[in-house]
């Protein structure tokens, strides 16, 4: 496997093939459920809670893009490996897609030159003024799982029945152990500590839903 820093990527990521979309439906399938599995290990380990089928580092970074290969899954390709993940639960639209629009479909993308692999030393390639369904927020954690994870953190520090800014959650010791969640997952996390009974929301007297607090049993 090829490493890049704490992550190693599997020998797919080192296969041609795998950076275009395959022209059999079956074998696009596979090859998007691969891509998914990719995403969520490697936001995993590098605490990475957003993909951007146009970002910087979705063209430029390592995850979408091998140098050796000269390969990089294209804008269209991503957006593809995202729609998987939606449809999985894995992942969220951020911004959610607008209304009667729906997510792309093997089925329903053309296999050509938009869904090609790139060049990787190709140029940034920008959002059209009427993209959809190319940024998401990545759930390689459940909200039940950090749910999971907040109960357990304030239990092992001792905090029991501490009330928390979500700024301070965020941005403070939890945020430093896990990565800055988005307000938006740590949101339904403390949804689903407040349905177990062990959370409970406190409206802030700041502006803004930063300032909101929860106290966690």
């Amino acid at each position: 496997m090829n490493s890049h820093g704490a992550f190693e990527f599997p020998p797919l990521h080192s296969f041609a093939p795998f950076y275009t979309l395959q022209p059999n439906i079956q074998t696009a399938q596979t090859q998007i459920e691969h891509w998914g599995q990719l995403v969520l290990s490697y936001c995993a380990v590098h605490r990475r809670f957003t993909i951007d089928a146009y970002g910087e580092f979705e063209q430029v970074g390592p995850l979408f893009r091998n140098e050796a290969l000269d390969r990089a899954a294209s804008p269209e390709l991503i957006r593809l490996i995202l729609a998987h993940l939606v449809s999985k639960g894995r992942a969220v639209y951020d911004p959610p897609l607008p209304r009667g629009v729906k997510a792309p479909t093997i089925e329903k993308t053309p296999s050509d030159s938009r869904t090609n692999a790139r060049s990787a030393s190709s140029g940034i390639v920008y959002a059209p003024s009427d993209a959809t369904a190319y940024r998401a927020t990545i759930y390689w954690k459940l909200p039940e799982e950090w749910a999971d994870a907040l109960a357990s953190w304030v239990s092992d520090t001792g905090q029991n029945g501490s009330i928390f800014t979500l700024f301070e959650l965020v941005h403070g010791d939890f945020g430093k152990k896990y990565g800055e969640l988005p307000l938006s997952l740590l949101r339904l996390a403390i949804e689903v500590l407040t349905k177990r009974g062990r959370a409970q929301l406190v409206k802030g007297t700041g502006d803004g839903e930063w300032a909101d607090g929860v106290k966690i049993v």
